[in-house]
């Protein structure tokens, strides 16, 4: 434990999660939370690579629990996660970390739309060659991809919000929903949900955002920093 707590503090990879962390003692914890949460860290092959190992390391796996044992006990976590095997791992060890703590948690499993966005996987592995992923989601915003290899930007988020906003609302004032994905995902739904501009510091392995549904507004912890912005005209 003391290894970890000194990782914890240390690792550069990790300042985003502890950002999360330290915000939530200012957040509005008085209502129900979502978090959607980048997986653990993971070997990182070369894009170049055709055999790709992209599993958590032993590293991202321990981290994973140890940052469980952070969260705050007073709120029941309820996790789902996409289907890919390291952000199912980041779940297992989310909710031994935090169960370890005296958490009550529960892990829901799979959530669809966690995972397929319905872009050209093939497109996508060449344009990460030439662009980095927050130049690759600008030039998709700026319609640069065709729809039929890429689909709408707008219309992923807002599917995205229709099958998560509805589930975080019917949960009671001490749940914390935590939804496990990937970077690319992460980037796109702060931007799509809140219109918070594109922040070349990406989303990091356990980074993300918290948001909850308050006085008729979205609170979101940003980057360690409580932010409101008004709910989109599409929902009611």
């Amino acid at each position: 434990m003391m290894e970890l707590e000194k990782l914890w503090k240390s690792a550069k990879w990790l300042e985003q999660a502890k950002l999360l962390i330290s915000g939530f003692n200012d957040f509005p914890l008085d209502s129900s939370t979502g978090l959607i949460l980048r997986h653990s860290k993971r070997n990182e092959p070369s894009v170049w690579d055709e055999n790709q190992n992209m599993d958590l390391t032993e590293e991202g796996k321990q981290l994973a629990r140890f940052f469980g044992t952070k969260l705050p006990t007073s709120k029941k976590l309820i996790i789902f996660h996409s289907g890919v095997d390291r952000c199912r791992e980041t779940a297992e060890q989310i909710h031994e970390g935090f169960s370890k703590n005296g958490g009550e948690s529960i892990i829901k499993g799979e959530c669809l739309i966690l995972r397929g966005i319905g872009l050209d996987q093939k497109l996508f592995i060449e344009e990460l060659k030439k662009y980095s992923l927050i130049d690759v989601v600008t030039r998709w915003l700026s319609g640069l991809y065709p729809d039929d290899k890429w689909p709408p930007f707008n219309g992923y988020c807002q599917r995205t919000a229709k099958i998560i906003w509805p589930y975080i609302q019917e949960q009671d004032q001490n749940t914390l929903t935590i939804f496990i994905t990937h970077d690319i995902h992460s980037i796109i739904l702060r931007y799509g949900w809140f219109g918070f501009p594109l922040d070349i510091r990406g989303i990091e392995y356990l980074g993300g955002f918290a948001f909850a549904f308050k006085d008729d507004k979205f609170h979101v912890l940003d980057y360690g920093q409580i932010k409101t912005t008004e709910i989109p005209y599409y929902w009611s």
